[in-house]
């Protein structure tokens, strides 16, 4: 939809700041593994520069004074369901509105990638319609695509494979369904869905990409790095075998750290495809999906043909093929050893910073 774009196209001065129109509320939705982590890490090393241009992006807390790392994602999912929550991010909001009116900032920018599960997220910001003018922004992505880099980056160090990951997540991935409650709730021209692909998006960037539809020019801030980059797929089957052990939850990544610090860009994908898949499976993953995903192209997309579709199946190009080597348990064993011994000198290491400082 084109809410936003709507907003930048009639908006006057140099921010895009609209007379007599009430500040504007950027809510970044996800999903995960849509290059969330590149906006937020945009968001949080620029918020300084970002607020003196008038776009407002809060800390952790949802508020001006918590630690700034460009998202809110921890706060909505411990938050959700306690009692009082839809309140307390009422409030939070207020206040933070008083704050914009009192400095004539023009614009928030929130962002948290778990706003698009599931879970009711869509009705905390309907008491604040009133005071902002909402803009909802989210990236939908081929499921399989999806899977197989939730897979690497959280799943495997929870499920014995990625088939009973699968099972979990069967059917689930309705982007139609999942944007549904905010369409209804804050109208279409309130949302903004984008394809998570290089050739949808603005520049070929996603972090480009939301700038242009947060009404932003990303080009005179600081860049960042790439973020969340993929390991090699080599290292799968350790991380997966020995989760238990190199992986207190799904958000450790100290193991990867380690590999990345022992083998530098070595450790790193420098091929196109995933060999988690075979095409076969993921022409089937997607067919799972083909009348969610023509509901999303009629509500969304129009414009885009039924054929090919919003999401071009998948093709032999995104299937790798990776060799085998002899003696690989050994080569398993030998990287959760060194692992195991990196750990204990990084606590020696802060031990000894503490006992100095």
């Amino acid at each position: 939809m084109t809410g936003i774009r709507s907003w930048v196209d009639r908006s006057s001065g140099s921010e895009g700041e609209s007379l007599g129109a009430p500040p504007r509320l950027v809510i970044h939705i996800g999903s995960g593994k849509c290059g969330s982590s590149a906006i937020q890490s945009f968001l949080g090393t620029n918020a300084t520069a970002l607020r003196e241009d008038g776009f407002v992006v809060p800390g952790v807390d949802l508020n001006l004074s918590s630690h700034q790392r460009g998202n809110q994602l921890r706060l909505f999912n411990h938050g959700m369901g306690t009692d009082g929550f839809d309140d307390d991010i009422t409030s939070r909001l207020a206040k933070l509105r008083r704050q914009m009116d009192e400095h004539g900032w023009h614009t928030l920018i929130l962002s948290a990638e778990n706003l698009l599960n599931p879970r009711g997220f869509h009705r905390l910001f309907a008491s604040s319609a009133e005071a902002f003018e909402i803009h909802v922004v989210a990236y939908v992505r081929r499921q399989d695509d999806l899977m197989v880099s939730a897979w690497q980056q959280w799943h495997l160090k929870r499920h014995a494979n990625f088939w009973a990951y699968a099972d979990k997540v069967n059917g689930s991935l309705d982007w139609h369904d999942r944007l549904e409650p905010w369409r209804l709730t804050y109208g279409d021209d309130a949302l903004t869905v984008r394809v998570f692909a290089r050739e949808n998006l603005e520049g070929g960037d996603v972090v480009a990409d939301f700038a242009h539809h947060a009404g932003l020019d990303h080009t005179r801030y600081e860049p960042v790095a790439e973020a969340n980059r993929t390991l090699h797929e080599r290292f799968n089957r350790v991380a997966n075998t020995y989760r238990e052990v190199l992986f207190d939850d799904p958000h450790d990544h100290r193991f990867y750290a380690f590999l990345e610090d022992l083998l530098g860009e070595k450790a790193y994908k420098d091929y196109r495809g995933s060999a988690v898949l075979t095409l076969g499976q993921r022409r089937a993953i997607v067919q799972q999906y083909s009348e969610a995903n023509e509901r999303l192209r009629r509500q969304y997309f129009p414009d885009v043909p039924s054929e090919p579709g919003v999401f071009p199946p998948p093709k032999r190009s995104d299937v790798a093929s990776l060799p085998n080597s002899d003696g690989d348990e050994v080569h398993d064993l030998a990287y959760v050893a060194m692992f195991a011994m990196y750990k204990r000198l990084a606590r020696l290491e802060r031990k000894v910073a503490t006992a100095s400082s």
